[in-house]
């Protein structure tokens, strides 16, 4: 809520500068880690194994913390989590524009060019993961 009220008063200022003035989420859910609010994901139910992507520099919330907490939480040793270098929060199969550092007033984090690296090995981590995992499904046929 304070961060709320301080951008209310720097919007003028940073519209003045042709700037954003962003919403920083990364403390609050920090903060719900800290006291036992964040809960279990849906996708931990799943039978599958997961791949979970996320940015060192995620600006929304913990992402590496909370994959790490997934993927020792499940137990698969099929699931894999891939930590980008300087990415923020929104890592995704190389969409347009690869370097948004925020988007609706919200920051995202990360350094634009680790951001846009992080997007295209994002490509290889996933198609990888795909081939790995259909592999060890064996075939109705």
């Amino acid at each position: 809520m304070g961060q709320l009220v301080r951008n209310a008063w720097r919007v003028g200022r940073d519209r003045a500068h042709h700037r954003p003035t962003l919403l920083r989420l990364r403390p609050a859910y920090s903060a719900g880690l800290v006291h036992g609010t964040v809960g279990e994901l849906a996708a931990e139910r799943f039978d599958g194994p997961l791949l979970l992507l996320s940015g060192s520099e995620d600006a929304v919330w913990p992402s590496g913390e909370m994959a790490e907490a997934v993927v020792a939480r499940r137990g698969n040793g099929a699931d894999r989590h891939v930590r980008f270098a300087g990415a923020g929060h929104l890592v995704r199969l190389a969409v347009l524009p690869t370097d948004a550092q925020w988007t609706g007033g919200i920051a995202l984090g990360g350094d634009r060019a680790d951001q846009a690296a992080a997007q295209r090995a994002a490509i290889t981590e996933v198609t990888e993961f795909l081939s790995a995992a259909t592999a060890a499904v064996p075939s109705r046929g």
